[in-house]
């Protein structure tokens, strides 16, 4: 493996979620929003993109998205990890 070359390429997508509705949560490789946040892709079950969501850096990374909430997992600098639970509008 280390001696295969670097790819000239990334994939385009980082990571990928699924709702409790279903919907499709793409986050993007190359893209970020203001201050790194993440930026995902939604889309329906029929597979209709429904737009772009950015999820603030402070809330750290998602674990899970309920109907109504968002899970995420934080890291803070001393390396100390907490879940935090967020009301989520779509």
């Amino acid at each position: 493996m280390e001696r295969l070359p670097v790819p000239d390429s990334t994939p385009a997508i980082s990571t990928l979620h699924v709702d409790q509705r279903g919907y499709l949560w793409i986050g993007r490789w190359w893209g970020s929003g203001a201050d790194g946040e993440p930026v995902y892709d939604v889309f329906d079950t029929n597979g209709r993109w429904l737009g772009p969501v950015v999820i603030p850096a402070a809330l750290g990374r998602i674990l899970s998205i309920g109907d109504d909430r968002l899970l995420t997992r934080m890291i803070d600098q001393a390396g100390v990890q907490s879940v935090g639970v967020y009301r989520l509008r779509k």
